[in-house]
């Protein structure tokens, strides 16, 4: 466990440093130039290089990289090229509404994915297994912001049950933070659900053939209660490094369903720093998504320890 730990830690250090490097690379090259669109495209030379100095902007870029990464060490992320506030602040303030709604979609992908494919296990080969992984399938194949539009139109507008957009705080109103959150929710995590039952399904149909399955049977217990009750742990392994997957992916989509439900997360404050060439908050979002990533790959390495007792010894 010591072992598995120190290791992720240290790989994943690597994986920030590379991840820094090139996206401060990519940023330097963004044709997008944040004094031109602090100042306005008529603005006089001597006042867009006096805000490109006063940003740093005049010198090298493997310069700025390493005036920004020392800062960022320290836990200054700096300053925002356009709104001239704490990149930090205006992380802590989206962070949780982005995080949240990942955390919350891959919930709903992974409570659904198990569902499903334990029934399609247990049931394998009649048209309770055909019906489920078909309709997973189906989900799967389609696009998260026509889903979500959907979602809207049946749940918001003909049936008026909950809010068609926008995310409010719990400490504002709990009730209505339950009610903002369903339908993006909904719509990110549900195209993960076919991936977990495809995987869940293969491992639980080859458990099921197990010896120890069979005796169980033999000895009066029910298909399913031997499902959930030993096969269910052991066929685990594969499908948590599935929903893992799904977590970055989810981390990696969740912009367009903030922008399909009109929440400020973090996903939005990282697209409109791309178009306004905000360097900062930029990589600000990207390292906080990185770290998250990293966060997420541990623990699913981790839980294989929990998961599966053969894996303990070797950790």
């Amino acid at each position: 466990m010591f072992t598995t730990i120190t290791t992720r830690l240290f790989s994943g250090a690597l994986v920030l440093a590379i991840v820094s490097i090139i996206a401060f690379t990519l940023a330097a090259l963004s044709p997008r130039h944040p004094e031109i669109y602090k100042l306005g495209a008529d603005a006089p030379i001597e006042a867009v290089q006096s805000v490109r100095t006063s940003l740093g902007l005049d010198l090298p870029v493997p310069q700025q990289y390493l005036n920004w990464a020392l800062d960022a060490v320290r836990g200054d992320l700096g300053t925002s090229y356009v709104s001239d506030t704490p990149v930090s602040d205006e992380i802590k303030q989206r962070a949780p509404r982005t995080l949240i709604l990942v955390f919350v979609s891959v919930l709903v992908a992974a409570l659904l994915g198990v569902t499903i494919g334990v029934l399609a296990a247990v049931y394998q080969g009649t048209w309770i297994d055909r019906l489920l992984t078909t309709s997973a399938s189906m989900v799967q194949a389609t696009p998260g912001f026509w889903l979500g539009i959907l979602l809207v139109t049946l749940f918001s507008v003909m049936l008026g049950w909950l809010p068609a957009t926008g995310y409010v705080p719990p400490t504002v109103s709990f009730s209505g933070w339950i009610q903002s959150l369903i339908l993006p929710a909904f719509a990110l995590g549900l195209p993960s659900t076919a991936a977990i039952v495809r995987q869940l399904r293969g491992a639980m149909v080859g458990e099921l053939k197990q010896d120890y399955v069979r005796s169980a049977i033999a000895q009066g217990y029910g298909r399913m209660q031997v499902a959930l009750g030993q096969a269910l742990r052991n066929a685990m392994g594969p499908a948590a490094t599935v929903i893992g997957f799904q977590t970055i992916v989810k981390l990696s989509t969740v912009v367009v369903i903030e922008k399909v439900f009109a929440i400020d997360g973090l996903g939005s404050l990282a697209l409109n720093a791309v178009f306004r060439g905000d360097t900062p908050v930029l990589l600000g979002t990207v390292m906080t998504f990185a770290i998250v990533v990293v966060i997420v790959n541990m623990l699913v390495d981790l839980s294989y320890s929990w998961i599966s007792p053969k894996s303990r010894g070797a950790a």
